[in-house]
C-alpha cells in the first residue's frame, strides 16, 4: 500500500525547502519531490540572501536546507513529475520514472527553469560573471558593459530591467523573436 503524505512539495528549491521545513516543524508527514535543474541547483553564488554577505551557492544552500528539513522527517525524492490527479480527495502524482506519489494537499514551488543556451563552458561562470536573475544578481553588473543574451520580449524586459544598473548594454535577441514596439521604445 502507497504511503500517503500530508503534503507533497513539488520542488527543492529555496522555497520548496522553506516550506519543508516549516511544514516538517508542525510534524506534518512532507515529501518533497525534486528534479534537481532549478535555478537553484545551478547557481554558483548568492549574493542577496540574509546571512551571506559574501555569497552562497545554491548548491550549499539546498544541501543545508535538505539537512535541516530531514531533521523534521521530511522526506526526499528525485524525480520530475508528470502528471498529477486528484482522486477522492487525494492528490495522486506520477514521476517520470512511473512511481506514483499520494498526498492529502500539493504545494507547488517549481519556482524559474531558465532557458539557457547550449554554449560551451557557459555553465561554469554562472553565479559568477554569467548571471540570470535581475534582482539576485543586477548589483554584482552595476556601472559595468553587459551582454544581455535573451530571447523576445523576455530577453528585452530583462535588458530594461538592468537599466537600473547599468546603461552599457547591448541586447542580443538569440531566438530572433518578437519583441513589441513599445518595449523597443523603451
Amino acid at each position: 500500500m502507497k504511503k500517503t503524505y500530508d503534503c507533497i512539495i513539488i520542488g527543492g528549491g529555496i522555497a520548496g525547502l522553506q516550506a519543508a521545513i516549516q511544514l516538517g516543524r508542525y510534524e506534518h508527514d512532507i515529501l518533497v519531490v525534486d528534479s534537481n535543474d532549478g535555478r537553484s541547483a545551478i547557481c554558483r553564488s548568492y549574493h542577496n540572501l540574509l546571512g551571506w554577505p559574501d555569497g552562497v551557492s545554491g548548491e550549499q544552500l539546498r544541501s543545508l536546507g535538505r539537512q535541516q528539513a530531514e531533521t523534521y522527517g521530511v522526506e526526499f525524492q528525485l524525480d520530475r513529475i508528470v502528471n498529477v490527479r486528484k482522486d477522492k480527495g487525494e492528490f495522486i502524482l506520477d514521476g517520470k520514472d512511473g512511481y506514483h506519489y499520494v498526498g492529502r494537499k500539493l504545494l507547488l514551488a517549481t519556482g524559474v527553469k531558465d532557458n539557457i543556451p547550449e554554449i560551451a563552458n557557459l555553465s561554469q561562470c554562472l553565479g559568477l560573471s554569467v548571471y540570470v536573475c535581475p534582482d539576485c544578481d543586477g548589483y554584482e553588473v552595476r556601472h559595468k558593459k553587459v551582454v544581455i543574451l535573451g530571447s523576445g520580449e523576455a530577453g528585452a524586459e530583462m535588458a530594461l530591467t538592468i537599466q537600473y544598473w547599468t546603461d552599457e548594454i547591448t541586447f542580443v535577441n538569440h531566438e530572433n523573436k518578437e519583441v513589441s514596439e513599445e518595449t523597443k521604445k523603451n
